[in-house]
């Protein structure tokens, strides 16, 4: 994905914009957010985060069924996608104008 991120960055036009709808999964009864590891790899190439849009999946197939055989078990089912719209930035300065939506202000502390 890293590559992807890379070169969708490379052709995009600055201050042009990318949408990219991505789904969770479950592996072992373990809730796996590939959506999050995706959103930290454009952030990392140099996205600005302009937006993210939880899309709820209705009418999935099997959904009752599914539903029923998994309802005693210890977690529940993945309902959602997430859409993210990231934009290039036109120049570096926007770096700073939205640093809450990039990647300069992933690593944060609370603390200090």
């Amino acid at each position: 994905m890293d590559q992807v991120a890379k070169e969708i960055y490379r052709v995009l036009k600055p201050g042009g914009y990318l949408g990219i709808l991505i789904g969770d999964t479950r592996i072992h009864k373990h809730y796996v957010p590939i959506s999050h590891h995706v959103l930290q790899i454009l952030l990392r190439r140099g996205f600005i985060l302009r937006e993210e849009v939880v899309k709820i999946q209705h009418k999935m197939k099997t959904t009752r069924e599914v539903w029923r055989k998994l309802r005693n078990r210890d977690f529940l089912l993945i309902y959602h996608e997430k859409l993210f719209i990231l934009r290039k930035p036109k120049n570096t300065g926007e770096y700073k104008e939205y640093r809450y939506s990039s990647y300069i202000n992933l690593n944060w502390r609370s603390d200090s």
